[in-house]
């Protein structure tokens, strides 16, 4: 009986087989894909929708001050920091330090410091500290504390325009 030597039949095979594929080569046309790849940029291009920004941005440039007018913005920011308890809820407020009691305490402060000067609540700025665990109504409630009110008539009366989270 002879033995089969399957080492050797493998090669024999492999032999007859590949110098087919090494003698022609491979060749892929490209023509396919690369009209494919125009007819997906044409279609992006297509439905893309342009919009415009939504909002309106208030921008102020600064203003040259003029003689005799010293400019206000001098002055250093309001610094506020909300501190939050464990459960996310405010378990405090410190307006440049000093204790605030609550919101409406917080709103009165801001009067106080603008007295009506519309000037002083253009420039004036301040800086909202306010912990990462705090829950965010409260800061949204310390933003409308300190940027404005509404009067008897439905007006808004300003007091602080720029408000910067830090």
């Amino acid at each position: 009986m002879r033995r089969i030597d399957f080492c050797r039949i493998f090669q024999w095979c492999l032999m007859r087989i590949v110098p087919k594929f090494a003698a022609g080569g491979v060749s892929i046309d490209m023509t396919p894909m690369i009209d494919i790849v125009f007819q997906l940029l044409a279609f992006f291009i297509f439905t893309l929708r342009i919009l415009t920004q939504e909002g309106d941005l208030a921008i102020q440039m600064p203003l040259k001050p003029g003689q005799g007018h010293p400019s206000m913005t001098a002055l250093p920011p309001l610094q506020i920091k909300l501190t939050a308890a464990a459960d996310g809820s405010l378990a405090g407020i410190r307006l440049n330090g000093q204790v605030v009691q609550d919101m409406p305490a917080l709103r009165i402060r801001m009067e106080e410091l603008i007295g009506g000067n519309q000037q002083l609540a253009a420039e004036m700025e301040a800086d909202l500290f306010c912990d990462e665990g705090l829950a965010y109504q409260h800061t949204i409630a310390a933003v409308t504390a300190i940027s404005g009110r509404r009067d008897a008539s439905g007006h808004i009366e300003p007091l602080i325009h720029k408000v910067r989270f830090k």
